[in-house]
């Protein structure tokens, strides 16, 4: 989702057809196989108004296994307005096949007022392992190279 189009992106209406205050909607999930190690999960998520102002927007949840681990209340949508927010999770995933879910929900769903959410640019990564600072490295150099030297100078 750049700029102000909403190109490629999953798009839904969400919401309950009766209105019982209940959050209700509808989302996207895939299945993927990884390596154990830390992961970074993202995804960008918006919702447009369609028309109406001060219309709830919706709420997203980003599921790993069944489990939400990161929600994103995107509040009111203004006409002509796109509200934008992104889902995000850092944690440790086992080897294997794992489910991952993006979540839409809303209150109520009316034909002319509901809003558009969307869903978009989802990547799962590998975090980075951590190298070194190269002024770390060079105060170890120094501190083994002290070590050294007072060791070769001390009396026997």
């Amino acid at each position: 989702m750049n700029g102000q189009a909403t190109t490629y992106a999953a798009q839904f209406q969400v919401g309950e057809n009766v209105y019982t205050g209940l959050q209700e909607g509808g989302g996207i999930s895939q299945m993927f196989s990884v390596s154990q190690g830390v992961f970074n999960i993202s995804a960008g998520i918006a919702s447009q108004s369609s028309g109406f102002a001060n219309v709830e927007a919706g709420i997203f949840s980003l599921i790993l296994d069944g489990v939400v681990v990161n929600s994103f209340d995107l509040g009111e949508v203004d006409v002509n307005e796109i509200t934008r927010g992104t889902l995000t999770y850092s944690g440790m995933l086992t080897e294997g096949v794992h489910e991952l879910a993006i979540l839409a929900t809303r209150s109520f769903r009316g034909s002319s007022i509901t809003p558009f959410q969307y869903i978009d640019d989802i990547q799962v990564q590998a975090a980075a392992e951590a190298i070194p600072e190269p002024a770390t490295v060079g105060l170890f150099a120094i501190g083994l190279f002290g070590l050294v030297s007072f060791k070769r100078r001390s009396p026997r």
